[in-house]
């Protein structure tokens, strides 16, 4: 794996910095007072800065060099995914898709161990606490095919035997499953069965479960794709 730490904010010059802009008019609003414009312009400039870091690692991969762009500029992500204030247009503006795109595992040659295939730790963490501070959409979980990475890094980081990843993954899953399984399953309620017309408890007891049985699995499904 890619050495973990990228280098901080403060040992790049500042031209090199992409974010330099967003960050700065985000510094001369306070988190309560940001207006719908610098929103719009923060997260314009954010989805931009991250599509140009994957395409530069990517691009790096193929020479065989580090991919360090998406480490760099990981600090500034992260501060701008963590304001509260920006979640809602960060998810208008596609924030699932950049981060499934940061994440996914690559294609390696037959045979490789695999954590070959995936990014670094660090940036893996980072992208797991990024994904369970922003709020669920269900609906953009299955189109952004973000779960189905989530679900395939599950299972990697069980075999790479990376316990607090898989913990952290495993309590992503199940944040998702919970506001997936009220859409997923929202039903009209049953009108009341008078207690002369209701079948015997056994009868009720051998009698299949309904569309509310194997809710969990359903949510899985979804979230799969």
């Amino acid at each position: 794996d890619i050495e973990d730490r990228g280098p901080k904010p403060s040992s790049r010059p500042e031209s090199d910095n992409p974010l330099d802009e967003a960050l700065k008019s985000l510094k001369r609003a306070p988190k309560k007072e940001l207006v719908a414009e610098d929103k719009e312009h923060t997260a314009q400039r954010l989805m931009a800065a991250m599509d140009r870091a994957n395409v530069a690692d990517e691009e790096a991969r193929q020479r065989r060099e580090p991919m360090l762009r998406k480490l760099a500029i990981l600090p500034d992500v992260q501060r701008i995914v963590d304001m509260p204030s920006m979640h809602e247009v960060l998810l208008d503006h596609g924030i699932y898709d950049r981060l499934r795109q940061w994440i996914e595992p690559r294609h390696v040659p037959p045979g490789s161990p695999p954590s070959a295939a995936l990014p670094s730790v660090g940036l893996r963490t980072a992208v797991y606490k990024m994904l369970l501070a922003l709020p669920t959409r269900p609906d953009q979980l299955r189109q952004s095919q973000v779960g189905k990475v989530i679900f395939s890094l599950l299972s990697a980081e069980q075999k790479c035997n990376h316990k607090t990843l898989h913990k952290l993954v495993r309590k992503l899953v199940d944040k998702w499953k919970k506001a997936i399984l009220p859409v997923h399953h929202m039903e009209p309620s049953a009108p009341e069965v008078p207690r002369r017309h209701r079948a015997p408890a056994t009868a009720r007891a051998a009698a299949p479960a309904g569309p509310s049985g194997g809710g969990g699995e359903g949510a899985e499904d979804a979230l799969r794709g």
